[in-house]
């Protein structure tokens, strides 16, 4: 029986019911961590102290026929706190983090954890500054250990427009994607191997602005004849579209999509605990053209953490030490595998891509204890990245500037 089949079954039965109000619940917490954000470079960013609304929101949760669209509340998110591109407020008395990551400074990453007890669910907020008042969040919710979750738990995506002083949300123009994608192409890269892998394709079921689902083949083996459900969220406004992809076997992937291709790539195909592999697959609409993909900055090297803040419950610090390396040997056109060290301990493999503008993803499941996600630009021999990590049972955000050596 496949997963579509379970779904329609469970749709109807109390553990349905409340999967999908916890799904709700996990995805507006991921929101509650955004307060919202502006910024105009890397090395100006305006003020964005102030109060923030939910103006509109969009969700589809993996499986499901449809979108949901929650009713809306009055709750605020007041960013109170500011320091470069790091800041910090409450909603709802819940404290939230944020930093930018683009090199234009219209970008900023969040996460959210599930409440206790709710199990191995992850949420990772990705925001676009649209104008002075308005920003667009596009959420994941996942697993954080990267494998299948139980019939009660539910993963997918989101998007939401934030605003505030009583603007508008402006129109928004979204690349239209339907139909029926053909595996094109697609890599596995280790630390010491690069190989081709199959798939298959990539149906596109249904849109509702920035959010898409539908039925693809990663390759990997799944109950519904080699496909799995999957919720895709547009973000970043770039031609293409830059993407939050997550699977129904609980798995968030990286990417982009255009009404014609669609590329993913899977950055912790974990295979022991200090190794891992990058999984990038390549979809073309039927009577399409894959083209030549342009391969991503030469990011090979040891880069050297010379900078480091942070921001945490336990406010905002400067001083704490840099001594992060990042070693990156095996890259192939979008993927490379890093190996990163923290005052001298080896913390063993993280996989990413970069693309050919130098912009950089990083993230990693289980890193002590919480998911890494790191995501910046490089620019000659500089790397700039905002990272979310977790260390003593405490969720960071941070921002770093490293040099290659």
């Amino acid at each position: 029986m496949g997963p579509a089949v379970l779904f329609s079954e469970m749709i109807s039965s109390i553990h349905m019911k409340y999967a999908a109000c916890l799904f709700i619940l996990i995805l507006l917490a991921a929101v509650i961590i955004s307060a919202g954000c502006l910024s105009k470079s890397a090395t100006e960013v305006p003020d964005i102290t102030g109060r923030w609304t939910i103006a509109s929101q969009t969700v589809h949760e993996n499986g499901q026929d449809g979108f949901i669209q929650p009713a809306l509340t009055n709750a605020v998110f007041d960013v109170a706190f500011q320091e470069g591109r790091l800041f910090s407020g409450t909603y709802a008395g819940t404290a939230f983090y944020g930093s930018f990551f683009s090199k234009d400074g219209t970008q900023f990453i969040l996460t959210s954890q599930a409440p206790q007890g709710e199990g191995n669910l992850s949420a990772v907020q990705i925001g676009t500054v649209v104008n002075e008042n308005e920003i667009m969040l596009a959420g994941a919710v996942f697993s954080d250990t990267g494998r299948s979750l139980s019939e009660e738990q539910s993963v997918g995506t989101q998007s939401s427009i934030l605003l505030r002083n009583s603007a508008e949300a402006t129109a928004k123009i979204y690349p239209a994607i339907s139909g029926v994608f053909t595996f094109d192409g697609g890599s596995l890269l280790s630390r010491d191997m690069l190989q081709a892998v199959s798939g298959g394709n990539l149906v596109v079921l249904g849109q509702k602005g920035g959010v898409f689902y539908g039925i693809a083949d990663t390759g990997s083996e799944t109950e519904k004849a080699g496909g799995t459900d999957f919720s895709a969220v547009l973000y970043g406004g770039d031609k293409p579209e830059k993407i939050l992809f997550v699977t129904g076997d609980g798995k968030l992937w990286f990417g982009s999509a255009s009404h014609e291709i669609i590329t993913v790539s899977s950055l912790d195909e974990r295979m022991d605990k200090d190794h891992t592999a990058v999984k990038t697959l390549t979809y073309v609409l039927n009577g399409s053209t894959a083209g030549t993909q342009q391969a991503g900055l030469n990011f090979a090297g040891i880069w050297s953490t010379r900078d480091q803040e942070v921001i945490s419950k336990d406010g905002y610090d400067a001083g704490l030490p840099s001594d992060f390396i990042i070693g990156i040997g095996s890259q192939n056109t979008l993927g490379f595998i890093a190996k990163t060290s923290y005052m001298g301990v080896d913390e063993g493999e993280t996989g990413g891509i970069v693309s050919s503008g130098g912009d950089a993803t990083l993230f990693r499941y289980d890193k002590n204890g919480g998911i890494y996600l790191g995501m910046g630009w490089a620019e000659g021999n500089t790397l700039s990245l905002s990272e979310i990590f977790t260390d003593a049972d405490t969720e960071y955000v941070s921002t770093i500037r490293s040099v290659r050596i």
